[in-house]
């Protein structure tokens, strides 16, 4: 498992995407803020903030 970690954090290293405003991120740095963020929803309660109940739904699988 160790192996495959490394092998993946190299892949990654230097990958980015670019955004529709033309800045580039790295996609590690995407998919780490998108699992923070579906981890979030998932703890949250429906009521946290405004329309906190429509992105529990979208998330919800």
């Amino acid at each position: 498992m160790l192996k495959a970690n490394k092998l993946l954090n190299a892949f990654l290293e230097d990958q980015c995407i670019t955004l529709m405003n033309g800045e580039r991120i790295l996609f590690s740095m995407l998919l780490s803020e998108g699992l923070l963020l579906i981890n979030f929803l998932h703890v949250v309660h429906a009521n946290y903030f405004p329309s906190a109940a429509l992105l529990k739904e979208a998330f919800k699988d």
